[in-house]
């Protein structure tokens, strides 16, 4: 039987630099139970043995520690192995090339890949989210063999 593959995506709002120190306490605060919740999704995703499907349209997001796919993955991460084997992740990232990433924070795919009870596939969103239709509107689904970019 196959494996269900659930989608997880989104993220918290950015910071504002205008936001007043009661602001920014209670954002810390938000992204503390953020990230706390995330972290609990990936352990159950992966305690029930589902394949996790995690989307970052933009790097900023992961590199800011917003995104849901690197608390989620962290999370999955955390579940015991089942039988050895490691849990399954496929990771849509944008078509860009991963700026570089100099903390030890898992703030970078290359950082997500070090997790090592997972079994990180990549797929990339670019394809379907850049395809235009003959008037240069994005046409996101997409499925022509004659896209233009």
């Amino acid at each position: 039987m196959a494996k269900l593959r659930v989608l997880v995506k989104g993220s918290i709002e950015k910071p504002e630099d205008s936001w007043s120190e009661q602001q920014k306490q209670d954002y810390a605060k938000r992204i503390a139970r953020y990230a706390a919740a995330c972290k609990t999704l990936g352990r159950l995703l992966a305690r029930k043995g589902m394949t996790i499907v995690v989307g970052v349209p933009q790097w900023e997001n992961l590199l800011e520690r917003r995104a849901v796919a690197a608390y989620v993955m962290e999370g999955a991460n955390e579940e015991p192995l089942k039988d050895g084997k490691k849990h399954k992740v496929v990771f849509y990232s944008p078509n860009e090339v991963e700026p570089v990433n100099t903390t030890p924070e898992l703030d970078s795919l290359a950082e997500l890949r070090k997790l090592e009870n997972l079994e990180i596939e990549d797929k990339f969103l670019g394809a379907a989210a850049q395809c235009v239709d003959d008037s240069g509107c994005p046409n996101i689904g997409c499925n022509s063999a004659d896209r233009r970019w």
